[in-house]
C-alpha cells in the first residue's frame, strides 16, 4: 500500500506539472499574441504618425516637421523589423508581413521623393500620377495589417480553446488521482493527510494573497490617477484665480474712470485724467493677455534674424536706465556668437523681465552678467528636454549675486501667476513669459540657483544660419501718421472691432472701405480702384486673412497687405502666415500704433 500511495502521489504529481506547464503555455500564448496585436497596432499608428509629418512638411517645409517625418519613417521601419523577428510560428502571418514590406518600401521611396522636392524649391504635391497608387497602397496595408490582428486574434483563441480542453482534462485526471491519494492515505496513515491539507492550505493563501495584491495594485493606480486629477484641477483653479484676480483690478480700473469720465464730460481736464486712468488699465490687461499667450505658446510671433552680441550691447543701456546706478552690469560675450531667429521684441520683453527680477533679488544692489556661448547640442544632450533637437544654439545667460532660490521654488518658477514677491509686487507672469517665448521660439530656458548664491537663467534659441541684417533690440519710427486720403480695404469678422478700426483709419487721415468677411472684401476690391492697403484680420469664418490676402496679391499685385490678430491659432488657418512677407499687428493696438504700422509699408 504505501508503494501503491507513493505511485498515486508522482501520478498526481506528474498531472500537476502538466496542468502548470499548460497554464504556463497559454499565458506564454496569450503574451505572444497580445504582443503581436500591439506591434500591430504601433506599425499602424507609426505610418499615421509618419504621414501627418510628411504632410505637415508639405504644407509648411519646417525643419521639425521634415524631421518629425524622417522620424516617424524610421519608427515605421523598425516596427516592421521587430515583427517580423516575433512573427515566426505562424505562416499566413508572416505571409501577410513578407507582402507588406514591398509596400512599405514603396511608400517611403514616394515620401522620399516628394520630400526632395520640395527641398529643391517645389510643392511636393506635383506628382498627381503616383498619388492614386500611394492611397491605395495606404489602404491596402491598412486591410493587410487588420487582417493580421483579426488573424491573430484567432489563433489566439485557438491555442485558448486547445490548452483549456488539455486543462480540464488533466484537471479531472488530478481530481481522481487526488480522490486515491485521499483514500490511500486514509488506510495508511493519518500523516499523509495531514501533509496533503497543509498544502492544500498554503495553495488557498497563496491565491489569496495574488488577489490581495491584484487588488492593492488596482487601488494604488485609481489613487495616483485621482491624484494627478486633483494637481491638474489645482493649477487650473489657480491660474483661474489669478487672471480673475488681475482682471478684476483692471476692470475697476477702466469701469471706473470710463463712469467717471462720463460724468465729468464737461469738465475737460477731470475727464481726460479719467479717460488716461482707463486706458493704462486696459494697458495692463493688454499685456496680461500678451503673458499668458507667451505661456500658451499661441502668441503671433515676428521673427527675424538677430545678431545676438550686437543686440545685447544695444540693451544694455535700456537695462542701465531700468535697473538705475545701484545695479552693475557686466558682459561676457563670446567673440563669434551665433546670430538667431526669434521675435526681437518678445526677446527684448523676456531679457527685461529676467533684469526686473534679478534687481528684486539683489535688493537693487549688485551685479547683473550677460554671457553669450555658443553650444552644440547633440541626441545624448537633449535626451532629457522634451521637444527639443539635437542642434546648434546661442545660450544667452543671465545671472545675478542676487539671494538665490530653493529647489521648491526652482520647481515652481515658471508656473502661471507663481510669485516669491509680496502682493502687489509682482503677477507671477514674467518667468512664465519667459518660459513661453523660448519653448515657441523652438529654443529652451534653465534656472541655475541655491540659496544666497544668485542665480543663473539660461536661455537656449536656435542658430540661425542665414543673413542678418543689422537690427537694434528697440525699434523707433519718427515722422508724420497722417494717410493723406489713401484707401484702404479693412476687412475684420467682428462688427465693434471694425467699426474701431474705420474710426481709427479716418482720424489717420485714411479712406476705410470696410467688408465683414472675405466675399465682400473681393466684391469691394472689383468695384473700387486705388486701393492702396489690405487690412485684414487673420482668423475669419470662410475664407481666412492669408486666403484673401493671397487672392488680393493675385488680382492686383501693388497692394500692400497688414494683418491684424490675437493670437495665430494652430490650425490650418494660421500656416503660411510668415511666408506671405506681411507685417502683423497685434491686438488690441490703438491709434498710433496702426499708424505707424501703415507709415511703415506705405514707406
Amino acid at each position: 500500500m504505501p508503494l501503491a500511495g507513493l505511485a498515486i502521489v508522482l501520478i498526481a504529481a506528474v498531472v500537476a506539472f502538466l496542468i502548470s506547464h499548460g497554464m504556463v503555455s497559454t499565458n506564454q500564448s496569450v503574451n505572444h499574441s497580445i504582443e503581436v496585436r500591439v506591434g500591430i497596432s504601433e506599425l499602424g499608428r507609426d505610418i499615421a504618425e509618419q504621414n501627418a509629418g510628411f504632410r505637415g512638411y508639405l504644407l509648411v517645409g519646417t525643419e521639425s516637421q521634415k524631421t518629425e517625418a524622417n522620424r516617424g519613417g524610421a519608427a515605421v521601419t523598425d516596427q516592421y523589423s521587430r515583427l517580423r523577428t516575433i512573427m515566426t510560428d505562424e505562416p499566413t502571418q508572416r505571409a501577410n508581413l513578407d507582402a507588406i514590406g514591398p509596400m512599405l518600401r514603396e511608400r517611403l521611396d514616394y515620401i522620399h521623393t516628394q520630400m526632395k522636392d520640395r527641398e529643391a524649391g517645389g510643392t511636393g504635391l506635383a506628382d498627381t500620377i503616383a498619388r492614386p497608387r500611394i492611397r491605395q497602397l495606404i489602404a491596402d496595408i491598412d486591410t493587410r495589417l487588420q487582417q493580421m490582428s483579426t488573424e491573430e486574434q484567432r489563433l489566439l483563441e485557438a491555442r485558448q480553446a486547445q490548452s483549456q480542453r488539455l486543462i480540464q482534462w488533466l484537471s479531472a485526471a488530478l481530481a481522481g488521482a487526488v480522490m486515491l491519494v485521499v483514500a490511500a492515505a486514509y488506510l495508511t496513515v493519518k500523516d499523509a493527510r495531514q501533509r496533503f491539507t497543509a498544502l492544500r492550505n498554503a495553495t488557498r493563501e497563496a491565491r489569496a494573497a495574488a488577489h490581495a495584491a491584484a487588488t492593492e495594485s488596482e487601488a494604488r493606480i485609481e489613487a495616483e490617477a485621482q491624484l494627478r486629477q486633483i494637481q491638474k484641477m489645482e493649477s487650473i483653479g489657480q491660474l483661474t484665480g489669478g487672471i480673475a484676480h488681475d482682471f478684476n483690478n483692471m476692470l475697476a480700473v477702466i469701469v471706473g474712470s470710463l463712469d467717471l469720465a462720463r460724468r465729468r464730460i464737461g469738465q475737460p481736464e477731470r475727464a481726460e485724467r479719467h479717460i488716461s486712468d482707463a486706458l493704462e488699465g486696459a494697458g495692463r490687461a493688454t499685456t496680461l493677455v500678451s503673458r499668458l499667450l507667451a505661456f500658451s505658446r499661441r502668441q503671433a510671433l515676428t521673427p527675424a534674424p538677430i545678431e545676438t552680441n550686437a543686440f545685447l550691447l544695444d540693451l544694455v543701456d535700456l537695462l542701465r536706465r531700468t535697473l538705475g546706478e545701484t545695479i552693475a552690469i557686466e558682459t561676457e560675450f563670446e567673440a563669434a556668437a551665433w546670430p538667431t531667429f526669434a521675435d526681437p521684441v518678445q526677446l527684448e520683453s523676456a531679457m527685461l523681465n529676467l533684469a526686473v527680477n534679478a534687481r528684486d533679488a539683489m535688493l537693487a544692489n549688485g551685479t547683473l552678467t550677460l554671457t553669450t556661448a555658443n553650444r552644440a547640442l547633440y541626441v545624448g544632450d537633449t535626451s532629457d528636454i522634451a521637444d527639443l533637437d539635437p542642434g546648434d544654439y546661442i545660450e544667452i545667460t543671465v545671472a545675478d549675486t542676487g539671494c538665490g532660490m530653493s529647489e521648491e521654488v526652482i520647481a515652481r518658477a515658471f508656473d502661471p501667476f507663481f510669485t516669491t514677491k509680496t502682493v502687489g509686487k509682482g503677477t507671477g507672469l514674467g518667468l512664465s513669459q519667459v518660459f513661453g517665448f523660448v519653448r515657441q521660439s523652438g529654443g529652451h530656458v534653465t534656472i541655475e540657483s541655491e540659496i544666497g548664491s544668485g542665480t543663473r537663467v539660461r536661455l537656449l534659441l536656435p542658430r540661425h544660419r542665414g543673413e542678418v541684417q543689422a537690427a537694434k533690440a528697440r525699434a523707433t519710427s519718427q515722422g508724420g501718421l497722417q494717410g493723406n486720403g489713401a484707401r484702404v480695404l479693412l476687412v475684420e469678422d467682428d462688427p465693434r472691432v471694425r467699426r474701431f478700426s474705420a474710426d481709427a483709419l479716418r482720424e489717420l487721415g485714411y479712406v476705410p472701405l470696410s467688408a465683414a468677411n472675405g466675399a465682400e472684401a473681393l466684391q469691394l476690391l472689383l468695384d473700387e480702384r486705388d486701393i492702396a492697403v489690405l487690412f485684414t484680420d487673420v482668423v475669419m469664418p470662410g475664407m481666412s486673412g492669408q486666403e484673401l490676402a493671397a487672392t488680393v496679391k493675385a488680382m492686383r499685385p501693388d497692394t500692400r497687405v497688414l494683418f491684424t490678430t490675437g493670437y495665430a491659432r494652430d490650425d490650418d488657418n494660421s500656416i503660411g502666415l510668415a511666408q506671405l512677407d506681411a507685417p502683423v499687428l497685434h491686438k488690441p493696438f490703438d491709434v498710433t500704433e496702426l499708424g505707424t504700422k501703415l507709415r511703415e509699408i506705405l514707406a
